[in-house]
């Protein structure tokens, strides 16, 4: 639907750009799934490898500075920050290598090597995506969490409280769906990157960025 439709964030809109992007199909995501699964179940496990290191190590660190008084929880409060962009960079890296297997029909290692190239040669353009999507996600998080903690408040009164519910699970099905709208165009805009970057000597780039020589210190 991406290579169909062409730039149709470009006006006038008209129906006729909307069908042709209209691509999917049951079928077709089925057969396209089921291709997938065994690189997509690696590229899972993977990640959850990552993830349980990575909060591991957290946890030990935050345990052990937790209990040395105020310079304890500034450190703390540093690794909780430093946790988080972690696992933003680990989420963002998992996208990438996503996008890569599904339009190079490539392995998870090779891959790994695309997306490596591809993040070095179009840098500029990835961290303005990137900058642009991490905007509104962190800006519907907090608006959510907000939303949340004020109608928190009134939650304990009788009979208003029952009213406090629905609207905590609009605001969070709100913040769900911007999640999913977000990623959406995330993924078509990576795409139009890499299918940019694909278009050029991409063989030469991975090359030149991963088979340079290591100096010598």
């Amino acid at each position: 639907g991406e290579r169909e439709a062409g730039a149709i964030e470009q006006p006038p809109l008209h129906m006729d750009l909307v069908s042709r992007a209209a691509k999917f199909s049951a079928e077709f995501y089925i057969e396209a799934a089921g291709a997938l699964l065994p690189r997509y179940a690696r590229l899972g496990f993977i990640l959850m490898a990552v993830y349980l290191v990575s909060a591991g190590l957290y946890l030990v660190g935050a345990y052990d500075y937790g209990f040395r008084g105020d310079l304890g929880g500034l450190v703390t409060l540093g690794m909780t920050v430093g946790f988080v962009c972690w696992i933003t960079l680990v989420n963002f890296v998992y996208l990438l290598m996503q996008i890569v297997i599904a339009a190079e029909d490539c392995s998870v290692a090779r891959a790994w090597r695309r997306v490596g190239a591809f993040v070095r040669q179009e840098r500029r353009g990835v961290s303005a995506v990137f900058g642009v999507v991490l905007v509104p996600v962190v800006a519907a998080t907090g608006v959510s969490l907000l939303a949340t903690a004020a109608l928190g408040l009134i939650a304990f009164v009788p009979f208003v409280g029952l009213a406090v519910l629905p609207l905590q699970l609009l605001a969070w099905v709100f913040r769900g769906i911007v999640f999913q709208f977000l990623g959406l165009t995330s993924v078509g805009a990576y795409l139009r990157l890499y299918r940019r970057f694909a278009g050029s000597d991409t063989e030469a780039v991975v090359a030149a960025t991963f088979s340079r020589p290591v100096e010598s210190s």
